[in-house]
Order: C-alpha cells, then sequence, then structure tokens
C-alpha cells in the first residue's frame, strides 16, 4: 500500500510542484485557490469510501448475489455525483464572489480568473468516486498489491500530460492533467476487475449520467449562460433521466414505497 499511496500523492502534488517550475508562483496561488473549492467533491468521495469498503466486505459475505447491490450503487453514485458536479459548476462562480462584507468576498477578486477550473476538478474527483466503486474486486480477491499499477499509471499519465499541456494551456491544462489521470485510474481498475472479478455494472446507464454531465459543462464552457438559463438548465435537465426511461420499473415502485412509508 505504500507505493500505492506514493503514486497517489504524485497525482495530487505533481501539478502544484511542476506549475512552480513551468509556470510561477502568482498562477499557482490562482490555481491553488480554486483547486480547493473543486476538490470540495473529494470531501464527498472520502465519506463515501469510509462507508462503502467495509458495507461491501459485509455484503460479499452476508447476500447470496451481492452483486446487484455493487450494480445499484455505481450506477447511483454516478447519476447522483453528475447532478452534484454540473450544479456546483453552474453555480460556483457566483458562491466565491458572494460578499461578506462590503470589501471582502468568500474568494479574493485577485482568484477569479481560476474559475475556470473548477468544474474540471470537480469531474476529474467524480471519477475518482467511480474508481472507489470499483475497488470491491481488489478487495475481495485479496488482490491490493495491483492498485499500484492503476494509481502509478496516472501519476505517469499526470506528470507527462502536466508537461506538456501546461505551457500550452496554463493552469487549465493542468486541470485536464488531473482529470485524465482519475480517468486513468478508473478505467484501469475497471478493465482489471473483468478478470479478477466481473460485475456486470450498468455501463449504459453510467455513460449516460456522464454523458449529461458533460453536455452540461460542453454549454456551460462554450455558451456561457446566463443565470437564468443556468437555472432552467439545472432544474430541467435532470427530467430527461425520468422522461427517457433510465430509471427501471422496479426501481420506480422502489422509490414509490420508500416515498408512502416517510408519509
Amino acid at each position: 500500500m505504500l507505493p500505492n499511496g506514493l503514486a497517489y500523492l504524485t497525482v495530487e502534488l505533481s501539478d502544484k510542484y511542476l506549475m512552480r517550475l513551468l509556470l510561477d508562483k502568482e498562477t499557482l496561488a490562482v490555481y491553488g485557490a480554486n483547486y480547493k473549492f473543486g476538490s470540495l467533491f473529494l470531501l464527498v468521495v472520502i465519506a463515501f469510501r469510509t462507508a462503502w469498503q467495509p458495507f461491501f466486505l459485509k455484503v460479499a459475505k452476508e447476500e447470496k448475489n451481492p452483486q446487484r447491490i455493487y450494480i445499484k450503487v455505481m450506477t447511483y453514485f454516478t447519476l447522483i455525483g453528475a447532478i452534484i458536479v454540473t450544479a456546483a459548476s453552474y453555480f460556483v462562480g457566483y458562491v466565491v464572489r458572494f460578499s461578506l462584507t462590503a470589501t471582502k468576498t468568500i474568494m479574493g477578486s485577485a482568484y477569479w480568473g481560476g474559475i475556470k477550473i473548477i468544474p474540471i476538478i470537480l469531474s476529474a474527483y467524480l471519477f475518482y468516486g467511480i474508481y472507489v466503486n470499483l475497488t470491491v474486486g481488489v478487495y475481495i480477491k485479496k488482490k491490493a498489491e495491483l492498485m499500484v499499477v492503476f494509481t502509478g499509471l496516472a501519476a505517469l499519465v499526470n506528470v507527462g500530460s502536466n508537461l506538456y499541456l501546461m505551457p500550452r494551456y496554463g493552469m487549465m491544462g493542468a486541470a485536464l492533467a488531473t482529470l485524465l489521470s482519475y480517468m486513468v485510474m478508473a478505467a484501469t481498475i475497471m478493465i482489471a476487475n473483468r478478470r479478477i472479478y466481473p460485475v456486470a455494472y450498468e455501463y449504459g446507464r453510467v455513460a449516460a449520467a456522464l454523458l449529461y454531465m458533460a453536455l452540461m459543462l460542453f454549454i456551460l464552457y462554450f455558451f456561457q449562460p446566463h443565470l437564468l438559463w443556468k437555472i432552467v438548465l439545472v432544474v430541467f435537465a435532470p427530467f430527461i433521466f425520468v422522461v427517457g426511461g433510465f430509471f427501471r420499473k422496479e426501481e420506480i415502485d422502489f422509490f414509490k414505497r420508500r416515498i408512502l412509508k416517510m408519509k
């Protein structure tokens, strides 16, 4: 686990170190301030991981078909995560500019130039959450030594993409390098799981949730909608999952029973 931890630290910290060398301290300060807001979703993932690992190990021992639970958790984690990331991305610019006093905002105006990286960092940690979901097979089959492969490849991608992207695209290049790294972690553990502990995840539904997020971020970056349109999109766009048949009949029935029970 030690090499795994070192590789993960490389993914988390190499961009800040390389930015000192490739760019300048002023850019690093702006990047670091905005990265903190993007990493708020990491707190969600850490909270999920803390509960998830003992839960899936318990389920593996007690349930006859534990995989059906792993499948549903992956699908709904991705869906809820995509909606949270999208909503946060659309409104974080207003949050950081919120006035605390007559002269002070939540994030100083000197750092507002880096707000554009926040949605990318939020998305990166969603992929880290998917990676955490996929650690089921590694732990159940006691193959934890493989984790250094996943994080090691991600570390190599992170350093390499930072060296290439950062001089060309500045802090946005560093943010994209972070996103690529976590995507590599999720992809490599998914490939390994197919051999060591195959689970028939609902990849179509997971992809639909990620596509929704990607389209919403595309609209945000390239069309830059005004506040009213942002509210409309964030509120009504998720209904595409309802009208598009994302939810299955047994899931709808389950939610109905839950709501009736709460009443």
